[in-house]
C-alpha cells in the first residue's frame, strides 16, 4: 500500500526532474531490474523529450550489455 510520504515524494521528484532544462544521469546501468524506478525514469524521459530538453545518459558498459526489462524503453538501436 502506497502511504501519503510516497505520494508526496513522487510528485516532488515528478516536479524537480520533469522542469530542468538537462537531466544528467550517470550510471544509468543500475535501473537494470528496477521496475518501479525504470517505470518511472521512462515518463520522465518522455517529458522532457518531448519538451525538447536534453537527457544525458552514462555508463560503465555498453547499451547492449545492460539488461532491458522493458519492452520497448529505447528510443534508437543504441538503447538511448
Amino acid at each position: 500500500m502506497i502511504n501519503a510520504s510516497d505520494t508526496i515524494a513522487c510528485s516532488i521528484f515528478r516536479e524537480r526532474y520533469r522542469s530542468v532544462n538537462v537531466l544528467l544521469v550517470d550510471d544509468i546501468q543500475f535501473l537494470a531490474g528496477k521496475e518501479g524506478t525504470q517505470t518511472e525514469f521512462f515518463h520522465t524521459f518522455n517529458a522532457l523529450y518531448d519538451s525538447q530538453k536534453q537527457i544525458v545518459p552514462s555508463s560503465d558498459c555498453p547499451p547492449h550489455e545492460i539488461p532491458a526489462s522493458r519492452s520497448g524503453c529505447g528510443r534508437d538501436s543504441n538503447g538511448a
